[in-house]
């Protein structure tokens, strides 16, 4: 039997997933299944505690990564301004 490759998901990937659940109303099997993506992989995103702290999968490209990390604080420091 042949294996099935390990996909890698950046976070910006994960937090437009998110996205679908949280600003679009989709719920967690409606954006799974658009996304094709596990229903618990989408739940392990959305984690409370682990928002803060999204990472690409394993292999994922370290400027997507930088990218991404800016920009979430620079939106985290608006939100403290009570902007």
């Amino acid at each position: 039997m042949k294996r099935i490759p390990r996909r890698i998901f950046t976070a910006e990937f994960k937090r437009e997933a998110i996205k679908l659940v949280t600003e679009q109303g989709l719920t967690l099997a409606e954006a799974s299944r658009k996304l094709d993506v596990a229903t618990k992989s989408l739940r392990t995103w959305m984690d409370p505690q682990e928002r803060d702290k999204l990472k690409p999968s394993l292999g994922g490209s370290n400027h997507a990564r930088s990218a991404a990390h800016s920009r979430a604080g620079t939106r985290a420091g608006n939100r403290e301004d009570g902007a």
